[in-house]
């Protein structure tokens, strides 16, 4: 485990760490290195896990349709 690249690709397709492990290091035996060189590419491409997070709380935030400490309420009789 160098960089976390199997483990966030089983969380995200919701396997066990091991199967992506196996499955990526037959692909690089049998490839003959092509495996090793796409793992290096995933380390810059795949975000990692608190860039992931943040922008998910971001869009959280921005769901937010009503603020009510935004807006204050005229009052008619004035």
């Amino acid at each position: 485990m160098i960089a976390g690249v199997c483990q966030g690709i089983a969380t995200y397709l919701n396997m066990d760490a091991t199967v992506v492990r196996l499955l990526w290091a037959m692909i690089t035996i049998f490839s003959f290195g092509t495996g090793f060189i796409l793992y290096i590419a995933c380390i810059f491409i795949i975000p990692d896990q608190l860039t992931v997070k943040r922008q998910q709380k971001e869009e959280q935030q921005k769901k937010t349709v009503f603020d009510s400490t935004e807006y204050k309420v005229k009052d008619s009789n004035k």
